[in-house]
């Protein structure tokens, strides 16, 4: 008994913060027989485990069914662990334990099926293995395959440190932009850049990931905290304007310059105002037949968006989601054209591929 119970200790202690670390405690009496309490290591007092928090009987009860498939080795091929909800009640650190303990069991060769709702759990997970659940009017549907994970970071509230998680751990270069906006518009247009032999490699094939960061009040928190400088890894900001005229300043870039990063060594801003304003209105004359839009480079494209009688057709505040990857490398080429006739693009993948 005694045996059992320290090899389902040590389980739990791979899981509980080190301040939590367990040691069994077995007790005799006539009337109950053989109990088993935990004691904390770092406190003198035993608590039965029906006594215990919730989250410790999870993590409990995982660690003995462990302990069972691995008492019966033979057989270990054909057990299935299922796990309803198991981050229950864990703190986040917690849940990110428990997920290296179900990837341990799965490279044993066990099967694991879990339900989840956490964001740590499910941002983890082989995207190539996640279900997503959904229940509507009554009728439950099981999407798999999915390519567009919009649908579950929405259901789930994944953050963006959780979402990115594994192509941070890859990054050669992290591209900090604004939103999420960005980065897609970003990524797309270094694709047909490629395809049309104007760049060697797309930013995603360079190892480059963006990271939809904020403005620059954002960047300002992340530099004061030297969080920047943690992250051990080269980075690139590309920041909106926020001009209203081409002759104003822009005061992101008076912002980042205060802070100390070097314009076109370690940021860009944009010549425009905004993403929004690299969307061609020919391309939404194009997607749109009939409409009338007019706009420049540092119009408000979202305001404008939102106040035309399409408004809905157009996406409101939502356009540049809408519409930007819908442009063909003409159209976003046209945009990107300088007065001098330089392109922006091709100089802001330049001094970020300098960075490599």
């Amino acid at each position: 008994m005694g045996v059992v119970c320290g090899k389902i200790a040590d389980k739990i202690n791979q899981v509980v913060p080190t301040s939590e670390k367990v040691e069994p405690v077995i007790e005799f009496d006539w009337k109950n027989l053989i109990t088993t309490t935990f004691k904390t290591k770092n406190t003198e007092s035993s608590i039965p485990l029906r006594l215990r928090g919730d989250g410790f009987r999870r993590i409990a009860m995982m660690a003995y069914f462990e302990y069972l498939a691995e008492a019966n080795n033979a057989e270990k091929q054909n057990i299935v662990f299922g796990f309803e909800e198991p981050e229950t009640f864990l703190h986040p650190s917690a849940q990110e334990n428990l997920f290296q303990k179900l990837t341990a069991l799965v490279d044993a060769s066990y099967q694991v099926i879990i339900t989840s709702h956490s964001p740590v759990i499910v941002s983890k997970s082989d995207r190539s293995k996640v279900t997503h659940v959904i229940k509507n009017n009554g009728q439950t549907n099981f999407i798999q395959n999915i390519t567009d994970f919009k649908n579950i970071i929405d259901d789930l509230g994944i953050t963006i440190d959780n979402q990115f998680i594994k192509e941070f751990e890859k990054a050669k270069l992290l591209l900090l932009v604004e939103g999420i906006d960005d980065a897609k518009a970003f990524n797309y247009v270094s694709e047909l850049y490629k395809e049309n032999n104007q760049i060697t490699n797309s930013l995603i094939e360079l190892g480059i990931c963006s990271i939809p960061l904020g403005g620059k009040d954002s960047i300002q928190h992340w530099h004061t905290l030297n969080l920047l400088k943690d992250l051990q890894k080269p980075f690139y900001i590309i920041q909106d304007s926020d001009k209203t005229s081409e002759t104003s300043d822009s005061p992101t870039r008076n912002k980042l310059i205060e802070l100390g990063f070097i314009e076109n060594s370690q940021f860009n801003i944009l010549r425009k105002r905004c993403i929004e304003n690299y969307i061609n209105p020919k391309a939404l004359l194009r997607l749109i037949p009939n409409i009338e839009i007019t706009y420049d480079a540092f119009s408000n494209v979202k305001s404008i968006s939102k106040a035309h009688t399409l408004n809905g057709i157009l996406g409101g505040n939502n356009i540049t989601e809408k519409h930007f990857c819908s442009q063909t490398y003409e159209e976003i080429k046209e945009m990107f054209l300088c007065p001098d006739n330089s392109d922006e693009f091709i100089f802001i993948y330049n001094n970020i591929i300098a960075k490599l």
